[in-house]
């Protein structure tokens, strides 16, 4: 059988698009998260001195290589805060993201950001970001005029100050 030379064209240009379709590579979604939880009940408040509450859901088909949060002051001045975290989550595909950060009690009181970014397998980077207000909590004790004093043949520490509490 003999094919004429417009026929084994054609069938040459179509195995040839046929062939030359090649397979994109395997690239998994963009991670995404969902900040369930800011400060206690959602309410994007925490307190200077006290502890900050976090909760992210993680869903990243790329697998996690690393989840970084960041809280930044929103004026000149305030406390700042960088971590990053990859044990329990590196490789995982599906993480529930608690954390409980210190707040130092100097911490300045006002407007912060909360910023979670994770980074997937991949290097691809996403992140959330929320407000959080910092407090000073009224209802809590302070130690003002803080003295320390040791006695002369150095055996006995003294320690003294003037209890607050608001009323």
């Amino acid at each position: 059988m003999r094919l004429s030379l417009g026929k084994f064209g054609m069938a040459l240009a179509m195995s040839a698009f046929l062939f030359a379709c090649s397979k994109k590579d395997d690239v998994a979604p963009q991670a995404t998260i969902s900040l369930k939880e800011v400060g206690s009940g959602n309410s994007k408040v925490a307190y200077a001195g006290s502890d900050l509450h976090l909760d992210a859901e993680i869903v990243a088909p790329g697998g996690i290589r690393e989840v970084k949060l960041e809280i930044r002051p929103q004026t000149a001045g305030g406390w700042a805060f960088d971590s990053v975290y990859t044990a329990g989550l590196a490789g995982a595909k599906n993480a529930d993201f608690h954390k409980h950060i210190d707040i130092p009690a100097e911490a300045a009181v006002g407007n912060y950001r909360v910023i979670v970014t994770v980074i997937d397998q991949q290097g691809r980077q996403t992140a959330a970001e929320s407000a959080l207000e910092i407090k000073v909590d009224a209802t809590l004790p302070s130690l003002a005029g803080l003295e320390l004093k040791l006695n002369t043949d150095k055996t006995d520490l003294h320690v003294g100050g003037r209890y607050q509490c608001a009323e």
